[in-house]
């Protein structure tokens, strides 16, 4: 959301790639922000892993990205509609 911490959670993603063994430590993984969102400050991540470990080193990451937002309490939000009814 715009009220976390943003400079925590992009370390916070910078710190678990660095850390996958699948993630290239010569080619340093890229994080920043793409965009604003209705709700939310969208972080992106761009990273080097062998091809044949692309989908486990995503999953794996995407777990502990999770795990580590919520432990650094770095709330994730949700889609939020309003809805009125109206009266005929």
């Amino acid at each position: 959301t715009y009220d976390a911490d943003i400079e925590r959670a992009i370390n916070t993603v910078k710190e678990l790639l660095i850390s996958q063994p699948d993630v290239s430590n010569v080619l340093q993984p890229e994080v920043g922000i793409p965009a604003f969102s209705d709700s939310s400050v969208n972080i992106e991540q761009r990273y080097w892993a062998p091809s044949s470990r692309y989908y486990p080193t995503t999953h794996s990451q995407t777990w502990q990205f999770f795990n580590a937002f919520k432990q650094a309490e770095i709330d994730i939000p949700l889609p939020q509609r309003a809805i009125r009814w109206l009266e005929k």
